[in-house]
């Protein structure tokens, strides 16, 4: 996920707690970022942990070769229908292409780790990825496929003293306040820029996804049991003017209250093009009852402040709160289920008038429903968007699941593009109803067909030349890893 943007600095501070103790009794909040893969998108890459062969290495925990090559193949047939094809023109100012579209989509991705020392490991991660510049890339498109290098990263264990660790280069890296679930402000490597347009307003779905690279330094020091402090300094990179380059900073606080709960407490900073500079804060907590933690309590709230350009200031706020029940502790056992149930509120501006941004931005990462949040399949909506959420997952044995995802979604203001001129198309999305039925064939091989249909949309009916309120969107995909 190539925009150049400025210098970024700031500091982050995290909760590193051991794979082990997370599996027992505290509930993880994130990944650990020198973890190299921990925030892979696809769970077909296979990039776990990688330590050296240093006992006391906080890197990870297990030992490795001294070089380790890894790789990863997705391939995924998709039809779309022609109302999704024709809001996702009306978002971006476009005509509407005027019929269905169906093709075929992949990505690949090449990694090698190599272990320099007993303190030490350099990450390299070439990949060809499906879309850029807000155009999906399909196989059959003619041409080469882009190889792109993804992640480029130095890990140096005792810089200084023997609880620092740096990783300099370029690498992704996101926040979550659960290991199973997606990031809901920052998500680097994975998302469009900060700043998506440079005008004024921030208030619609972009359907751009664009490829990024961020790159900087990471400095972390294990401060003592559960508790890290790290600093994060990054520049998110884009091909085009310099003038587009972002900057950005972070400080994370993330604490146990218990043994099975856990809260952090959170800013964000980001400059971008021109006087762009706006500062995100909040928190979340995260929290597990029963005596398999079969009940999880978790939420996140974020505030944000500062000015888009000279005269228009930002004021702006995020949240989302839920529950899961389950019997799946144990791994993937026939008879197991989860269900899940959430609110979501992302502001959006009321008045572009006024002189006062008000829709939120984030470098998200969500893309679970694939009409309304996929920027790859579908409308990428990340702003100005109200949801009620409710999920389910089943296991059938033999590897297979199927997975139900049902989102009511509304917009909190009327869509306005760029410019601030509205774009009519009300501000009712509609239901989204995702169905997936998924079974690995191997430890290296998974299969899976979904089907996902978003009705009763006063948006598709707007933008859709036939005054259509539903659209189907159907996907055939294998992954491959190795």
């Amino acid at each position: 996920m190539i925009v150049r943007i400025g210098i970024a600095v700031g500091t982050l501070v995290a909760l590193g707690v051991p794979a082990l103790v997370f599996a027992q009794d505290t509930p993880p909040l994130q990944r650990s970022p020198l973890d190299p893969g921990a925030d892979s998108r696809f769970s077909i890459f296979d990039s776990g942990p990688r330590p050296p062969e240093n006992p006391g290495s906080r890197i990870g925990n297990q030992p490795v070769p001294e070089i380790t090559l890894s790789g990863s193949l997705r391939l995924e047939y998709l039809f779309r229908d022609s109302a999704i094809e024709g809001l996702r023109a009306r978002l971006n100012g476009a005509a509407p292409p005027g019929g269905d579209d169906s093709f075929i989509t992949g990505e690949s991705r090449l990694r090698l780790d190599l272990n320099l020392a007993e303190r030490g490991r350099l990450a390299m991660e070439l990949a060809n990825l499906p879309y850029d510049g807000g155009q999906d890339l399909p196989l059959a498109g003619g041409g080469a496929p882009d190889i792109l290098l993804r992640q480029l990263y130095a890990d140096i264990e005792g810089v200084f003293h023997d609880d620092l660790t740096l990783r300099v280069g370029a690498f992704d890296y996101a926040w979550r306040i659960r290991p199973h679930d997606e990031p809901f402000l920052l998500d680097l490597g994975r998302s469009e820029p900060f700043f998506a347009s440079s005008s004024a307003r921030f208030t619609r779905a972009t359907a751009d996804r664009e490829i990024a690279l961020p790159g900087g330094a990471l400095l972390k020091w294990h401060a003592g049991d559960f508790v890290e402090v790290e600093a994060l300094w990054m520049t998110v990179l884009e091909g085009g003017p310099a003038s587009r380059d972002e900057a950005l900073g972070a400080l994370l606080a993330n604490f146990p209250l218990s043994e099975r709960s856990a809260v952090f407490l959170g800013a964000l900073h980001v400059a971008g093009p021109g006087d762009g500079r706006v500062t995100t804060a909040g928190g979340g907590i995260d929290a597990y009852f029963g005596p398999d933690r079969e009940l999880e309590l978790f939420g996140e709230a974020w505030f944000q402040s500062g000015r888009l350009t000279s005269g228009v200031s930002k004021r702006a706020w995020a949240g989302r709160a839920g529950a899961r029940v389950g019997r799946d502790l144990g791994g993937p056992v026939a008879g197991d289920w989860s269900t899940e149930v959430s609110a979501d509120y992302v502001s959006g501006d009321r008045d572009p008038a006024d002189g006062r941004d008000e829709g939120f931005q984030s470098y998200e990462g969500r893309e679970r429903f694939r009409i309304v949040e996929s920027a790859e399949f579908g409308l990428d909506w990340d702003t100005n968007l109200s949801s009620m959420r409710l999920s389910g997952v089943r296991q059938l044995g033999s590897g297979v699941s199927l997975r139900l995802d049902v989102g009511r979604f509304r917009l909190p203001e009327p869509a306005v593009d760029g410019a601030g001129a509205p774009l009519g198309i009300g501000k009712d999305l509609g239901t989204e109803a995702d169905l997936t039925l998924s079974a690995g064939i191997s430890k290296a091989v998974e299969v899976w067909a979904t089907a996902a249909a978003l009705f009763g949309s006063k948006a598709l009916e707007a933008a859709s030349p036939d005054g259509d309120r539903a659209a189907i969107l159907a996907a055939l995909g294998i992954s491959v890893k190795w």
